[in-house]
């Protein structure tokens, strides 16, 4: 089986999230790097920019506490990782 390299790989873990998720992403090309969260209706809750990454595996601590200055409340939320104009979301569950 041949990957599509072009393809952006997007994991949580755990998922729903209590305390803290690992997200993992795996980039097709190096490139500027932003991980966003959306409520369900689609407004940005919190956005980090992670910088300058590398092509290829990634992580991130997220932490329910503070992901980019902002405290998460239960519910859903769409997580958003982005390498240039590619893009990959993934739903994200908080738990209380």
């Amino acid at each position: 089986i041949i990957a599509n390299s072009n393809e952006l790989k997007l994991s949580v873990y755990p998922n729903p999230l209590q305390q803290t998720s690992t997200i993992r992403y795996e980039l097709p090309k190096s490139g500027k790097v932003s991980i966003q969260l959306m409520n369900m209706q689609g407004q940005i809750v919190a956005s980090k920019n992670m910088g300058f990454q590398l092509k290829g595996l990634q992580t991130y601590e997220l932490s329910r506490t503070n992901f980019a200055g902002v405290r998460l409340t239960a519910g859903q939320y769409v997580l958003q990782v982005r390498v240039d104009n590619v893009v990959r979301y993934e739903k994200l569950m908080v738990q209380q």
